[in-house]
């Protein structure tokens, strides 16, 4: 009986240990538990090592640099003379240009925001997709951003430039620096006609009175002692593309030793239409058709 009692101790013994101290099996031992901590870490550090390298985001608020021609041909759309595009407001006129390797803009603002100036850099900016873009960006001289102009690969020598990503501000070459084509010079607008103009002697002037509406000047030189100057009020036209106006006045004044001694109106309802023709201004004069062949060139600074 002792025997057999003997050999039931011993078959239990031997199955606690088979069990791992009796039930608890499942739970490692702290030796085990911290081979393998060591082996998980050298795996995610072999992981690390061969996963590839995320590109990092562009910095969109430091200035990129582009070397030698290539920063100057990025720029090349860019420089010249711009015409705030909005008949609505008052007029902007907005000037690009480089000197000893920098590019500056100065900004001629007719509105309450006033007139400004600064430099001009470049920026990139990553989209969503993955496709990088660059932009001017126009800093003031207080060192705060104006706005900022899309480079436009596609395009070396745009007429039309857009402010920021809703294009909240459009800006147009001037007249004398538009590209033109044949006859033809893409859409015309209003602002194209504004500066000063010449052909033979004859001095035109054109300015922005505001709401789609310009005033015309023409001064003939002195010819026997007389000067005509001839005034129009003119607006305009989107469709056709050009100036008109039909309450035109003629004023002649007689000039003595260069100054003038008098004057008098002949006409106060001339009508007239002011068209572009291959970069220049020709003035359709219904009064006076001799005035047909007359094309005016941009003559402002």
């Amino acid at each position: 009986m002792k025997k057999r009692l003997l050999m039931l101790t011993l078959i239990g013994a031997l199955g606690c240990t088979a069990l791992t101290a009796c039930g608890k099996a499942d739970e490692p031992s702290p030796a085990k538990e911290k081979q393998e901590k060591e082996t998980d870490g050298d795996a995610k550090e072999e992981n690390k090592e061969n996963k590839e390298e995320e590109p990092e985001d562009p910095d969109v608020d430091e200035p990129i640099e582009v070397d030698g021609e290539d920063y100057d041909a990025v720029f090349a759309p860019l420089l010249g003379e711009w015409v705030y595009a909005d008949d609505d407001m008052d007029p902007m006129y907005l000037t690009v240009y480089s000197e000893n390797g920098m590019y500056y803009y100065e900004l001629e603002d007719m509105t309450i925001l006033g007139s400004s100036k600064g430099t001009v850099d470049l920026f990139s900016e990553e989209h969503p997709n993955g496709d990088v873009s660059l932009w001017y960006r126009f800093v003031d001289e207080d060192g705060n951003e104006w706005t900022s102009f899309a480079v436009n690969e596609d395009d070396p020598y745009p007429n039309d430039i857009y402010s920021e990503q809703d294009g909240a501000m459009h800006f147009m070459r001037s007249a004398s620096e538009a590209q033109y084509t044949g006859e033809g010079m893409g859409d015309v607008y209003g602002y194209f006609f504004v500066g000063t103009w010449e052909c033979d002697g004859y001095v035109m002037e054109i300015f922005d009175n505001g709401n789609n509406s310009y005033f015309v000047s023409i001064e003939s030189p002195e010819i026997n002692n007389e000067v005509r100057v001839w005034e129009y009020k003119c607006v305009f036209d989107e469709e056709y593309e050009f100036l008109f106006s039909d309450d035109g006045e003629l004023i002649v004044l007689e000039m003595e030793n260069g100054e003038v001694s008098s004057k008098h109106s002949e006409y106060g309802d001339g009508s007239v239409n002011f068209y572009f023709d291959n970069g220049g201004i020709v003035w359709a004069d219904h009064e006076d058709p001799s005035h047909q062949d007359m094309v005016f060139v941009s003559v402002s600074d």
